[in-house]
């Protein structure tokens, strides 16, 4: 799983960069560290509270705090639990489940104060079109529209207050069919979609200066890196 923030947010304050990381051959693991770029060292956070073990899960930052949900536990199976890391306290707090058990999905924040969790795929690791909105003043994930196609194994970014998706896959992430959709999220207005020039699985995101999004690499062709 990772953590992506752009540069307005405070990156040696959040940690740059990965919740409970894990390498699914190895199996999960349960660590969150913080990177502090002034020093160009990573320290380990509490573990009191700590969500348990998961990998393909997604995480995003919000209002002083780093939100983590859904995964695959041990077992590869797809999680409910959700979870919220306080910086400036260093402490984790249990959050309410998600109403979809998701894994390989996507986690943004939108600038409003509430945490979006989209796609991925579900128990039975078929992959969902579903998407939720977790509240922060009353704790709890609301049903929102869904996407316009079912995927997992997507990225994500925000643009102008927009969730955009892209790439993924149509059917499970192990033996994988990829896509080249494109979709932004618009609260209060909806779906737009559009098609990217080749289809890719887990592509790197990243926003440019001018609101323009670069996708790089990823896989196609089975499981096939792309240059």
């Amino acid at each position: 799983g990772y953590l992506v923030l752009s540069a307005e947010e405070p990156v040696d304050a959040v940690a740059a960069a990965r919740a409970l990381l894990a390498e699914p051959s190895l199996g999960p693991v349960q660590t969150l560290e913080i990177y502090d770029p002034a020093t160009n060292a990573w320290s380990a956070t509490s573990t009191t509270n700590q969500p348990v073990a998961r990998f393909a899960h997604a995480a995003a930052y919000a209002g002083g705090y780093v939100y983590v949900c859904g995964g695959m536990d041990a077992a590869s199976n797809a999680q409910l639990t959700a979870a919220r890391y306080e910086v400036a306290t260093d402490t984790w707090t249990a959050i309410h489940d998600l109403g979809t058990a998701r894994s390989w999905h996507c986690m943004e924040a939108l600038g409003d104060g509430r945490v979006w969790a989209a796609g991925g795929q579900n128990a039975s690791d078929t992959p969902i079109a579903s998407m939720e909105r977790y509240k922060t003043d009353t704790d709890t994930w609301e049903v929102m529209t869904p996407m316009t196609a079912a995927l997992t194994g997507m990225s994500s970014c925000v643009i102008s207050g927009q969730l955009l998706l892209v790439g993924g896959s149509s059917t499970a992430i192990v033996g994988p069919t990829h896509e080249s959709y494109a979709q932004r999220y618009e609260d209060m207005v909806g779906w737009t979609f559009s098609t990217l020039n080749r289809a890719r699985t887990l592509p790197g995101v990243a926003v440019l200066s001018g609101g323009k999004v670069l996708v790089a690499h990823g896989n196609t062709a089975a499981t096939t890196p792309i240059a």
